[in-house]
């Protein structure tokens, strides 16, 4: 190994780089697809309603209408379709490069394949009508826990995307129904932040007589963030509910503090700190009405991703100040309102459901040098429910659930202000989405 101390710093960096893991910004399952085959087809409308045991994702208030406990698991995947951006600046003096380089651009995301369970149950028996309940869900990729990666937050990526759903999700919540009316319910999203010290001291000159060293130590926390929902039920056929998910900002923080003996003993030490996955803090607003064969649900989301500091590793330089800097540009993100819709109808055996939503993309403008590939999107769910046995294995029917959801981005252009940023001189933003899965839900 060459211990040239510029070689050494380099390979120091990378290692923070990869300890840091911070990624472009991405919301959850729940927050993409919407968790569970049922509320993938309706496109997250039924905020006011609850088909089987993630009832806590869509408003833990809903788990008191359940007249008996359930067990909800499967699976769902994606596959993204995205143009990739050819004959586009990749490389400039801007970011350490010797000259502007044009070449293409891969925009292509890992694929999702996740698996879910959900548990819903009545605590007290005595009296149905005002049991408390008791629910959970857990979520996690089929060959790994999370998939924290870097990006280089100048190079063109779909950011909202990448590796979106690629961690494991808890939720825990508890519920209770005050009169014939009313329902609460309240729980919490549990996930990790981490935080790592670097320690090096870097003496390289060149000969095998000397050698640099380096220690790593990081601590992994658990956080939690609330969640918080209340039903309304005027008639036996209507449900109001108002729903609160907090912000989920899983940070890393990495202190690099090291000594370049080759330099005098001078002390190189910096901050770096970003955010491996990021999940607005949300507020819904869902109302689900029952006519019959037919059923509609209708919802609108606020989601604050105002309150997100930006998809970048930022450094906070303690020493050579005045060589190192950053200048990150268009890290800023706006909040944005969703609506969504939803219609099922029973035939028998099953229902038919499908659903829409339209999602204003949050990410900053794409002027300048940073690329944040979003758009608006129109996201179009469609699922079949129905009731069928399970190879004798349970007495009671199980429910079956089916669904294919489609984004599509709306075209954009996007036009760079100099000849010589990355991305320049433009590119359109577009492509789709298609999700996929399947639910079984048992009642316990």
């Amino acid at each position: 190994m060459n211990n040239h101390p510029t070689y050494t710093i380099l390979a120091a960096a990378f290692t923070i780089a990869i300890t840091c893991a911070a990624t472009l910004a991405r919301a959850d399952m729940d927050h993409m697809f919407g968790y569970g085959s049922t509320t993938a087809a309706l496109a997250g409308s039924n905020r006011a309603r609850s088909y089987d045991a993630f009832a806590i994702l869509q408003n833990p208030a809903l788990m008191s209408q359940k007249p008996e406990g359930e067990f909800t698991s499967g699976f769902l995947g994606a596959v993204d379709y995205f143009q990739d951006l050819e004959n586009v600046v990749i490389d400039n003096p801007f970011i350490g490069g010797s000259s502007v380089r044009y070449g293409s651009v891969d925009t292509d995301v890992p694929d999702v394949f996740n698996f879910m369970l959900g548990s819903l149950w009545t605590l007290r028996d005595s009296h149905p009508e005002e049991a408390w309940r008791f629910g959970m869900t857990l979520n996690v990729p089929a060959d790994k826990v999370m998939e924290p990666q870097t990006k280089d937050i100048y190079q063109p990526q779909y950011a909202m995307y990448l590796a979106n759903t690629h961690r494991l999700g808890l939720n825990f919540a508890l519920s209770r129904k005050f009169g014939e009316k009313w329902s609460v319910g309240a729980g919490v999203a549990y996930y990790l932040m981490t935080g790592a010290t670097v320690v090096a001291r870097l003496p390289a000159d060149g000969t095998p007589s000397k050698t640099s060293t380096a220690n790593l130590r990081m601590i992994v926390k658990p956080a939690l963030a609330p969640l918080l929902g209340v039903a309304f039920m005027p008639t036996e056929n209507e449900t109001w509910t108002l729903n609160y998910k907090g912000v989920k900002d899983a940070r890393v923080a990495t202190k690099f503090d090291s000594t370049i003996e080759a330099l005098g003993s001078a002390p190189f030490i910096f901050n770096a700190n970003g955010s491996i996955f990021y999940d607005p803090e949300t507020f819904s607003l869902g109302y689900a009405n029952v006519r019959g064969p037919w059923e509609y649900t209708f919802a609108l989301d606020y989601e604050r991703w105002s309150m997100f500091e930006g998809a970048v590793v930022k450094f906070e330089f303690e020493t050579f100040t005045g060589t190192f800097r950053q200048y990150p540009f268009d890290t800023w993100y706006k909040d944005i309102w969703v609506p969504r819709v939803g219609l099922s109808y029973y035939m028998n055996p099953g229902y038919w459901r499908v659903g829409y939503a339209y999602k204003p993309s949050p990410t900053p403008e794409l002027r300048r040098e940073t690329n944040f590939l979003d758009s608006d999107r129109h996201i179009l769910g469609l699922g079949y429910d129905w009731e069928g046995g399970l190879l004798g294995l349970v007495d009671k029917p199980v429910r079956w659930s089916t669904h294919l959801q489609g984004h599509y981005l709306n075209p954009k252009d996007v036009v760079k202000e100099n000849s010589t940023d990355i991305g320049a001189p433009g590119y359109t933003v577009k492509g789709f989405v298609i999700s996929y899965g399947i639910n079984l839900t048992i009642h316990l």
